[in-house]
């Protein structure tokens, strides 16, 4: 048996279902509705690379400025200002006018873009979105063309997050987009409606070469972030817990 290197996620509770951690070198995309905690997921996931294993990661947003991500983490006492300036976290914040034909994905491209993240030669790094950045591109041949155009942009050595959004729906109602395809693993988070409730839900969907559960996992935020419940998994039957949306 061929063992794979794992990249510890630093989410709590999380590693321990996918035997240790993201496959290293693998593309993972991390889906779901709005107000899941996406963000939180992939700070949370860099931040623990740079203060636990030295590991430095670049942060691509397209759709919030540093000081919204400095507040967002502020609760969770990530000092990203302070991983910046111990060059540990890189964070890009492109202000791309799509109104005037700008493309994001030409500028992740850029020679200028490409020679800066692979100076800092990342191990890690999380696209905040994915959706955003097709959503504006020129690139021909469809979406794709479009998502192997960013992966193959950066010969790099590093584990990749790219945050996708997704629309409300239950579970079975999840259909698979090109994204996800051609990603090496998916994280699906998820809001479960029982009666007058709202319950965050994680499923992995897919990890490559890895044995993991299929259940729903409760998951809470917590003052130090994202922690799964794996001992605990969600019930959907007629009389509990039921995805009503």
């Amino acid at each position: 048996m061929v063992l794979i290197d794992r990249v510890p996620t630093g989410i709590h509770g999380l590693d321990e279902v996918i035997q240790g951690g993201f496959p290293k070198g693998d593309t993972i995309l991390l889906t779901g509705t709005p107000g899941t905690g996406k963000t939180t997921f992939a700070l949370q996931y860099l931040v623990e690379g740079a203060v636990r294993h030295g590991e430095r990661g670049v942060y691509i947003t397209l759709e919030k400025s540093i000081d919204r991500l400095e507040a967002r983490v502020h609760p969770f006492g990530w000092d990203l200002k302070r991983l910046e300036k111990e060059k540990k976290i890189m964070i890009l914040d492109p202000v791309i006018k799509t109104e005037f034909g700008e493309d994001p994905v030409e500028w992740l491209q850029s020679k200028e873009v490409q020679k800066k993240i692979n100076a800092f030669a990342p191990q890690r790094v999380a696209l905040d979105s994915l959706t955003q950045l097709l959503q504006y591109t020129r690139e021909k041949g469809g979406i794709r063309r479009g998502i192997k155009t960013i992966m193959d942009s950066y010969q790099l050595d590093a584990t990749a997050l790219f945050i996708h959004e997704r629309q409300y729906g239950g579970i079975d109602n999840v259909e698979y987009t090109p994204e996800e395809y051609i990603a090496d693993g998916i994280v699906y988070m998820q809001l479960i409606r029982e009666a007058d409730e709202y319950h965050r839900g994680l499923t992995v969907l897919k990890m490559r070469g890895t044995s993991h559960t299929l259940r729903i996992l409760p998951y809470i935020i917590e003052k130090d972030g994202i922690r799964v419940k794996p001992s605990s998994p969600l019930r959907i039957t007629k009389s509990g817990i039921k995805i009503r949306f």
